[in-house]
């Protein structure tokens, strides 16, 4: 498409005069033929009055021209116009481009990017942001994520939520990760989840760095019902990124666990779960892995089989004591398989945002 613009702008009134010139017509005899006021032939030929249909059509009748053409002509001009009062657009499109690779708004709100007054300076803060010397190499998503199954998300703040925790997964001093080390630690944590100290629950940002995990709590951003995510900073060094998205102690300790079992299978491959699609095999896998650390499978049909239907407050607290689990471990299991309504046991449910309220970052 030629989006060249004329450098001189004409005004069709001046194609107009020298069409009256040609017949020797004056502006005033001009107006008396059309049935129009001589200010209107006038103000059209200095440029001051637009061309409408009803004119044009009076123009094509009196000098064997086409409406069109005088449409046109004055469509053009009022264009160029415009064009040369701002002739830089540039600015809009880079703008326009930035809006729809990355969540601007709430990364303004968040105060991920400030200080800008112009798209220029925008533009400066997006690149400084990613990381990347243009837009035109913004990184893939390179996480595992476990998100709700929404029937919309959106790509750029997903990438901007990941970017975010990348940075202040940066920040963090850990020791070096220990795969093995990991894996006992996982082995820990459905118990610690048991604990009725929060002071424990409050240690596992210590723990993971312990193994070399980085641990980020990130909330989530609009459009991406992200509860957590499983990524590598330059292929070497494990991050675990958490939204506290659910406020829930059973969804923190099933999430947790969830990527843990990704870093320890060094799942990198982005697994967004978009439009209600199947969870791939790896995800599966990552489901089963943190359901049996938090309950054993041959327990949990124990369980089943001596107490359902009737699972009451006590015979979960009872079963979750015996185990060594938090109770809304068993009361997210038993909703997750459907044994009990959403609803049910609800009072067995305990936050998890003030355990963590200091390592929270917006």
């Amino acid at each position: 498409m030629n989006n060249a613009r004329p450098f001189i702008i004409i005004p069709p009134g001046e194609i107009l005069k020298d069409e009256l010139d040609e017949r020797g017509w004056t502006q005033d005899e001009f107006a008396d033929i059309i049935g129009r006021p001589i200010q209107v032939v006038n103000e059209i030929i200095k440029g001051k009055k637009a061309i409408t249909p009803e004119t044009a059509v009076l123009f094509s009748a009196a000098l064997g021209t086409s409406a069109d053409f005088w449409l046109n002509l004055e469509n053009s001009f009022r264009l160029d116009l415009i064009f040369h009062e701002k002739q830089d657009r540039s600015d809009i499109s880079l703008k326009a481009r930035i809006f729809e690779l990355a969540p601007v708004k709430e990364m303004v709100k968040r105060k991920w990017i400030t200080g800008f007054t112009s798209t220029d300076e925008l533009h400066t803060k997006i690149l400084r942001f990613y990381d990347i010397p243009d837009l035109d190499q913004l990184k893939p998503l390179s996480a595992r994520l476990r998100k709700a199954k929404t029937k919309y998300s959106s790509d750029p703040s997903i990438r901007a939520w990941q970017r975010k925790a990348e940075i202040e997964a940066e920040k963090l001093k850990v020791k070096k990760y220990s795969k093995a080390l990991l894996s006992k630690l996982a082995d820990k944590l459905a118990l610690i989840s048991g604990s009725t100290n929060d002071a424990d629950t409050a240690a596992v940002p210590a723990l993971l760095a312990e193994t070399g995990v980085r641990f980020v709590l990130l909330p989530h951003l609009s459009k991406t019902s992200v509860d957590g995510a499983a990524f590598w900073i330059e292929g070497k060094f494990p991050v675990i990124a958490m939204t506290l998205r659910l406020d829930r102690k059973d969804n923190f300790w099933f999430t947790l666990l969830h990527e843990i079992a990704h870093l320890l299978n060094k799942d990198t491959r982005v697994d967004i779960d978009l439009y209600h699609q199947e969870l791939d095999a790896v995800e599966i896998k990552a489901n089963e892995f943190a359901a049996n650390h938090l309950i054993p499978e041959e327990k949990y049909q124990e369980f089943l089989d001596e107490t359902e239907p009737l699972f009451t407050r006590n015979r979960v607290k009872s079963f979750a004591e015996k185990i060594g689990v938090h109770p809304s471990i068993v009361v997210g299991r038993l909703q997750y398989d459907e044994k009990i309504p959403w609803s049910n046991l609800r009072n067995l449910m305990e936050s998890i945002r003030p355990v963590f309220a200091k390592y929270i970052t917006q």
